[in-house]
């Protein structure tokens, strides 16, 4: 019978932020409030891309 683990905020991120320096790449402070965005249901993964390349483009324009 498979059990149900909770995991709290701080370990999913813990665990992201794990796999994302394994790969080379350190997560800001801003992509940690991303996360949480995400998590809590307050935006959706595309909604946080978005607003991300929206930044990209208002700093080139």
């Amino acid at each position: 019978m498979a059990t149900t683990t909770t995991r709290t905020d701080e370990q999913m991120l813990a665990a992201a932020d794990a796999g994302h320096e394994m790969a080379g790449m350190v997560a800001t402070d801003a992509d940690r409030a991303a996360a949480l965005r995400v998590l809590h249901g307050e935006t959706t993964p595309e909604q946080e891309a978005a607003a991300v390349l929206a930044e990209i483009r208002s700093r080139h324009s």
